[in-house]
């Protein structure tokens, strides 16, 4: 407070929902250094296989590029390089056979970017792997040619093509491999473009480890769980088991995106573990020598799930009281007794038995009409979650819960976001006619930037029976700080 005599001192509260921190890490920087990463691999597999794998590498890379435009195009989506399909086309790239036609890297690069991963919205938004689902649609539509290897010709640009088995080809057919596990490891053996070479792949990971681009939690799980497992079986090599194939480049690129993998570390370790088992059971007991692909792609169908029933538990979490034996009856019969005190007509239990018996509870007291003033009003039907920090070049989505707690049907709810539409393009709408007593719904509305940079005061309003309400935040975009929006004087 100010001297007396003189005006208050006007103090001003920022809040504003949750995040309230954003790293600086942006999406074009992470795509990069996973680029640079990929470059050892791929700088093995020209070593290794000669120059035409190089064409292979740049065709790939080029086709997702402008498959990634011609989408964004089609959609009426703004194109920004943030290297996410030069990532793709070195992906399937480098799972590749090293003498594959041009013509099948165009059409599995294609599919990678067009169907894997556009056709669900983009970049955060597919549900699988793109580039494992453009080996797999390969795989499937073109078998022979996918299954075509050549012998490693160590430093020859222009190699002769001497066709050869891969050593799990090798493994599948005669129950034993001719190649040692220090070719497995440095990548002397027949296979995809950059899988061969266990060593340049791990320094690869090791790039993506250093600046915290990715968690050591799956490569080591997805890894440990394969060694295990072939430990545990009769007549299996597990150093052979890890070395061979792509487990190493599956594990570190793959199965570590961001996207497709859960967000919990322990829904990250069911994942992980997930995959090495079916690695086992494919290459083992399946008609293909090689799972890794299908592995990481089944699991990626389950991670949804996974982060549904693996969720962290909330901060200051008390979980309800339960007796000896598991239940709640004995604290049930005492809220009952309570609310009988109140004048509720319930029976007081005599017997630990009628005690842990079921007791229906008392009705429910009627809940006030919305659009009392002592009330929340119109909050308590229709809750937002606006971000307050978007990136330019990104597309992010403002969360919507409907929820009918009255026992009276709620009519015409909506949103209406005239205003949000000046500053931003929106995809999608919320509108129902009637909110039955008890109805819960839960809907996203995806928004994008129209400008590269600023602070944005938008204006939302709920509407419902006949009652509207104006909601104020403000969203920032570009840059790195964080702008608290939401001002409310104290």
């Amino acid at each position: 407070m100010s001297e007396e005599g003189q005006t208050p001192e006007k103090k001003t509260l920022r809040v504003s929902p949750a995040p309230h921190a954003h790293g600086k890490k942006q999406t074009k920087n992470v795509m990069f250094i996973v680029c640079l990463a990929l470059l050892f691999p791929t700088a093995g597999g020209v070593y290794y296989f000669g120059i035409y794998a190089l064409f292979v590498v740049l065709v790939s890379v080029v086709t997702a590029i402008l498959t990634e435009y011609a989408s964004k195009m089609l959609r009426k989506r703004e194109f920004v390089m943030d290297w996410s399909p030069v990532v793709t086309g070195l992906l399937l790239a480098l799972i590749m056979p090293p003498r594959i036609p041009l013509w099948i890297v165009v059409i599995g690069a294609a599919f990678s970017v067009a169907i894997v991963k556009e056709a669900f919205g983009g970049l955060g938004h597919n549900i699988f792997n793109p580039a494992l689902g453009g080996r797999a649609f390969l795989a499937i539509s073109f078998t022979g040619l996918m299954t075509r290897w050549m012998a490693p010709q160590p430093g020859k640009l222009m190699p002769d093509v001497i066709t050869t088995a891969t050593p799990l080809g090798e493994m599948a057919q005669a129950g034993v491999s001719s190649v040692t596990n220090m070719d497995l490891f440095l990548g002397n053996v027949g296979g995809c473009i950059g899988e061969t070479s266990a060593l340049l792949v791990l320094i690869g990971g090791m790039i993506l480890f250093i600046p915290g681009i990715i968690k050591r939690v799956i490569p080591i799980v997805y890894i440990g769980t394969v060694f295990l497992l072939t430990l545990l079986i009769p007549g299996q090599d597990p150093m052979f088991h890890i070395l061979a194939g792509g487990l190493f480049l599956g594990a570190f690129f793959m199965a570590t995106d961001y996207v497709t993998a859960p967000v919990t570390t322990k829904g990250q370790i069911i994942f992980a573990a997930g995959a090495g088992v079916l690695v086992v059971m494919i290459r083992l007991y399946g008609s293909m020598p090689e799972g890794v692909a299908f592995s990481i792609l089944l699991m990626n169908g389950f991670t949804p799930l996974i982060d549904r029933y693996v969720r962290p538990k909330p901060y200051g979490y008390v979980p309800p009281e339960k007796d000896r034996k598991g239940n709640e009856g004995e604290k049930k019969a005492k809220e009952w007794e309570k609310k009988g005190e109140k004048g509720v007509d319930v029976k007081k239990p005599e017997t630990k038995k009628e005690q842990m018996a079921e007791v229906p509870p008392p009705a429910k007291e009627p809940t006030p009409d919305i659009g009392k003033e002592e009330k929340e009003g119109l909050a308590s039907v229709i809750s937002l979650i606006v971000p307050t920090y978007i990136d330019s070049d990104t597309t992010s989505e403002i969360r919507v819960r409907l929820e009918n707690k009255t026992d009276q049907v709620i009519k015409d709810v909506s949103l209406d976001l005239s205003n949000l539409a000046e500053f931003f393009e929106i995809d999608g709408e919320v509108g129902i006619s009637s909110l039955n007593p008890g109805m819960e719904l839960e809907k996203s509305i995806r928004i994008k930037p129209k400008f590269k940079k600023g602070n944005f005061p938008v204006t939302i309003v709920l509407a419902a029976d006949g009652l509207t309400e104006e909601k104020e935040y403000k969203i920032k975009v570009g840059g790195t700080e964080v702008f608290q929006g939401g001002e409310s004087d104290e």
